[in-house]
């Protein structure tokens, strides 16, 4: 499943990121990122949660310069969050941070999946 939490509001309501964290950090910030992912973690009852937070453009927002993106994977264990600059046109930095999210996500799979095997 999927929640599209584009407003503050939404990243309140839906995913349960707290208030105080949007106000002292705002929406484009490493400690939403990892709230997002245990938010939708848990409203969709999955084994992992991955979020984006960050500005895909055309201008800046929030005073965080286009190109700015925290991507977060939640796992029953940790939270994996990464910040990314990408430096191009809106579309070519939505492309390029959703590839760059399924890969973190890939990556955090494998790396359990070799961590289980090697316990056996």
């Amino acid at each position: 499943g999927s929640i599209v939490s584009y407003t503050n509001m939404a990243k309140q309501k839906l995913l349960h990121v707290q208030a105080d964290t949007l106000a002292k950090y705002g929406a484009v910030s490493r400690e939403t990122a990892c709230e997002m992912a245990l938010g939708v973690r848990k409203q969709l009852g999955s084994d992992y949660g991955v979020s984006i937070t960050g500005n895909a453009g055309p201008g800046a927002s929030e005073g965080k310069p286009v190109g700015l993106v925290y991507i977060a994977v939640a796992t029953d264990d940790v939270v994996y969050c990464q910040e990314h600059r990408f430096m191009s046109t809106r579309t070519e930095n939505k492309l390029r941070i959703a590839q760059t999210a399924i890969s973190m996500a890939i990556d955090k799979l494998l790396e359990e999946k070799n961590n289980m095997e090697d316990k056996h």
